[in-house]
């Protein structure tokens, strides 16, 4: 394993342990762009906001923000913000999945999404492959955002830091 994937490995280990930590909550609705958002109020949403503001130029795992709802790129990010020194507080508030792109390609980014959402929104995300990824197997094989996201970064960590859209498993825990 290249030293890449085992970044990939890791980031994905570190996403799969918050979330079932609870620190991170996959999100219920499904977004057509990357998703991070934060607390369970709009006041305290409004206060990590400006927090994040604040310190948008420190690196995002020197500011403290608590419980994220994520989709499975946020995941990715905040995972990436925490493991690597290279993901600012900013970066974080604007959702710059294009970060991921230091560890994955952009045909495993969008691989990746459309698992999660059923398609890739690559001109959204800004990150084009070419094409548009379409993927409903996950999704009717398990219908559940947060076990779908759990098989998914046990696909990046069975595979040796590789998403293979074919190997769908449900999660080791359900």
């Amino acid at each position: 394993m290249d030293k890449k994937a085992r970044e990939r490995v890791e980031i994905a280990q570190d996403a799969l342990a918050w979330e079932k930590a609870g620190a991170l909550i996959v999100d219920s609705a499904p977004h057509k762009e990357p998703y991070v958002d934060f607390g369970s109020s709009d006041e305290e949403r409004r206060t990590i906001r400006k927090n994040l503001w604040n310190q948008s130029n420190k690196q995002a795992r020197d500011v403290v923000i608590g419980k994220c709802n994520v989709c499975v790129l946020g995941g990715l990010l905040l995972a990436k913000a925490v493991r690597f020194n290279a993901v600012t507080a900013s970066d974080i508030l604007e959702r710059s999945v294009t970060k991921l792109l230091d560890h994955f390609t952009a045909e495993q980014l969008n691989e990746i999404e459309a698992a999660f959402e059923g398609r890739s929104y690559p001109a959204l995300n800004k990150i084009w492959a070419g094409d548009l990824f379409i993927n409903h197997y996950w999704q009717k094989a398990m219908p559940s955002r947060s076990q779908r996201f759990r098989a998914i970064m046990e696909n990046i960590i069975r595979n040796e830091g590789t998403f293979v859209r074919d190997d769908i498993r449900p999660p080791t825990d359900d």
